[in-house]
């Protein structure tokens, strides 16, 4: 995957997250942008690049309802999801998880 189509999908999925939720916030940390929900909220995803792939990553992932089980990641909370081009994007699917990701930040 070229640097330019990674650039790309880390645009395009970015767009996606700051489309489908209110009153989120961004930094970058960690190596990649982070969201949060409100500008003091509780991080709710982060998105970063690797040299092949993107991924969303979802600090409380475990909490997420994931009855097709598209989630990945086998460590007590974290969980992701990875993209390998721009048509990788479930955008339905994906705001699904973000919705629900934003509501577990909330109520922290």
């Amino acid at each position: 995957m070229s640097t330019t189509e990674l650039a790309n999908l880390e645009t395009e999925l970015i767009h996606l997250i700051e489309t489908s939720l209110p009153d989120i916030h961004s930094e970058i940390k960690y190596g990649g942008l982070l969201f949060k929900s409100g500008e003091n909220g509780e991080h709710l995803c982060g998105v970063f690049v690797y040299k092949k792939h993107v991924t969303i990553e979802f600090g409380d992932g475990y909490k997420l309802d994931d009855p097709t089980k598209v989630l990945a990641g086998q460590g007590k909370y974290r969980r992701n999801l990875k993209f390998s081009s721009i048509n990788d994007i479930d955008r339905n699917l994906l705001k699904g998880f973000l919705v629900q990701a934003h509501q577990i930040a909330q109520a922290k």
